[in-house]
């Protein structure tokens, strides 16, 4: 859509593009290559969005940029990996000796989104400007200018402005502005516990039914099922459960009649990942006076989900073989 307004609007631009040319550059925004890519070379589509194993242009520009701006140190190095790449088999293939190189990569992109994306503070909040922004809609039609590109490039951090300063007596758009005051004073929602699901239980995840169960319990306690947000984060090394690597083939420049071949994990190191992804259940609350009944709540739902008698969860501590919820954290 974005792409289709900029060439309406540079007109001059357009001009020099074929239809053939348009479809090729959204393929190459989305990764999706087509069955023919005619008289394109086949790697090309792996330039901005690989989605044969994720290493990408997109990743080198924004986990750089990311890392400085957070203080983060990364020893993942973009630019030597691209000085030992180079396009075999209509793919782009590294030199073998920078294997532990792209490891680092996906493991730098696995820390930002623990780490700052998905920071419990960060995401508080990030719930709150979406509650604030649903409570805004049914006046300032928010979600309707995701049909037109000339309103979506307005929805940018000002629109919390324009709620929170807004003359308007609407009731829906006066419940926007408590949620936009409560960030200003730092009066925020507030991250309650979270459980890490162990590989072996991962298979009885049903993000509904597990939504259910908590919901349920809550008015069981007599809790009102408004005071919690259930946050079901996924994290991984940008390939689901597979190891990315398992999709790169390398090459071996003292040996230049040799085709290229894929590494495995145990040529690498010992001490890479054996699992790639990890399953999060984190709990949030609008109602900071009900965090211990919440936890309680949460913790009694698992028992009932996964069969655990006692889930080991955040703010879980054991001492001396003994489990113990710390309800003061």
């Amino acid at each position: 859509m974005m792409f289709d307004d900029l060439l309406k609007e540079h007109k001059e631009i357009a001009y020099d593009l074929d239809d053939e040319d348009k479809l090729f550059i959204k393929d190459l925004i989305t990764g999706k290559k087509p069955e023919d890519t005619g008289n394109r070379s086949p790697y090309l589509f792996d330039v901005v969005a690989n989605k044969r194993n994720s290493i990408d242009v997109d990743k080198f520009d924004y986990l750089a940029r990311d890392c400085y701006y957070l203080g983060m140190k990364s020893v993942f190095d973009f630019s030597r990996l691209m000085n030992y790449s180079r396009v075999s088999d209509d793919q782009i293939t590294y030199d073998f000796k920078e294997s532990y190189n792209i490891y680092e990569l996906f493991h730098t992109r696995y820390s930002l989104h623990k780490k700052a994306y998905n920071h419990r503070v960060g995401k508080a909040i990030d719930y709150m400007i979406l509650d604030a922004l649903i409570a805004a809609d049914p006046v300032l039609e928010i979600s309707k200018s995701i049909d037109k590109p000339s309103e979506y490039l307005k929805m940018d951090d000002t629109i919390l402005n324009r709620i929170e300063y807004s003359d308007s007596d609407d009731p829906d758009l006066k419940k926007s502005k408590e949620i936009i005051r409560r960030i200003r004073k730092r009066d925020l929602y507030k991250f309650v516990d979270e459980f890490l699901v162990p590989k072996d239980l991962k298979g009885k995840f049903e993000k509904d039914k597990i939504t259910k169960i908590i919901t349920d319990q809550l008015e069981h306690d007599g809790l009102k099922k408004e005071y919690v947000i259930v946050d079901i984060l996924i994290l991984n090394y940008g390939k689901k459960e597979e190891n990315p690597i398992d999709n790169v083939k390398f090459y071996d420049k003292n040996q230049p009649n040799l085709k290229v071949f894929k590494l495995e994990s145990s040529q690498v190191s010992y001490l890479v990942p054996e699992l790639f992804e990890e399953l999060n259940i984190r709990i949030f609350t609008r109602n900071r006076d009900k965090i211990k009944q919440i936890r309680k709540c949460f913790k009694e739902s698992l028992t009932k989900f996964f069969g655990i008698p006692e889930p080991k969860t955040y703010y879980t501590r054991i001492t001396n073989n003994l489990v113990e919820s710390q309800d003061k954290y």
